[in-house]
């Protein structure tokens, strides 16, 4: 009988217990001695069953890897529901600096023909600054729940 041959790619195993398990598995099935020959009645009965052994294996992979399919998806929706979280109170922190400044610029400022280019200026920033303000309402609502919803 020849060695064992065949190597499964590590990155197939996930978990640091089923590398070391299959690279066990490896080791040992290299360094069994040879064995005699099988006789064709049971080499026919093994390949017989491996479909039915390979399927009841198939089984409890699959419940495996639902498992872990399970585990992964909850994990991103905890992270999703924190980062929305957090998204959420950024763009509230900027809702109420950009609410402030809006009430500060509303304090009449007197322009000076002189300081023309000031005051547009000034009136172009506080424009921007209300616009922006109705723009984070819209974005307090929507994005934290696309931030969500990627996950379902």
């Amino acid at each position: 009988m020849d060695r064992w041959p065949h190597r499964w790619p590590a990155e197939t195993f996930a978990e640091e217990a089923d590398r070391k398990a299959i690279a066990d598995l490896e080791r040992l099935l290299a360094e069994a001695p040879d064995q005699p020959d099988i006789n064709d009645t049971v080499r026919r009965r093994l390949q017989n069953a491996a479909p039915g052994d390979f399927g009841d294996l198939w089984k409890h992979i699959q419940v495996e890897a639902e498992s872990r399919e399970h585990d992964a998806r909850e994990k991103l929706r905890t992270r999703a529901r924190t980062e929305s979280e957090a998204l959420r109170k950024i763009l509230e922190d900027q809702r109420a600096a950009s609410a402030k400044r809006c009430k500060n610029q509303q304090l009449a400022f007197e322009f000076t023909e002189a300081d023309r280019d000031q005051r547009i200026q000034f009136e172009q920033d506080r424009k921007h600054m209300t616009a922006r303000l109705s723009e984070i309402d819209g974005e307090i609502e929507t994005q934290p729940r696309d931030i969500e919803g990627l996950t379902r």
